[in-house]
């Protein structure tokens, strides 16, 4: 019984580990568009905005990069964990997850970013 009930709590959660996963691609995403297509821009969007005003606006694009790669790296950890506990009940298996995330998140910075 106590097995059969252990399958069926596995079976139940897996869609939520499933969850987990699509809300940190979704996040994953989000931080790329941001990166790759809107923080490029600001510097020229800000410039235009103010032109004829005194004002020094500086911008550091590498800054809010290395921002948002920190944001994911702890968003991965957090997810990995969280997806672990519900999936199989063992914080083993959520740094497994997590491990497998931040990988994730590391390749995405280090190629398209």
């Amino acid at each position: 019984m106590q097995n059969q009930l252990k399958k069926e709590r596995s079976a139940e959660m897996t869609v939520y580990v499933f969850i987990v996963y699509i809300a940190f691609l979704v996040f994953l995403f989000i931080v790329y568009v941001l990166a790759a297509y809107f923080l490029p821009e600001v510097p020229s969007s800000a410039g235009d905005a103010v032109a004829g005003m005194p004002l020094n606006i500086q911008f550091d694009m590498e800054a809010y990069i290395l921002l948002f790669f920190h944001a994911s790296l702890i968003q991965g950890v957090c997810s990995g964990l969280v997806a672990g506990k519900m999936g199989s009940g063992s914080v083993l298996s959520g740094v497994k997850h997590s491990l497998f995330l931040v990988l994730i998140s590391y390749i995405t910075f280090t190629q398209f970013i």
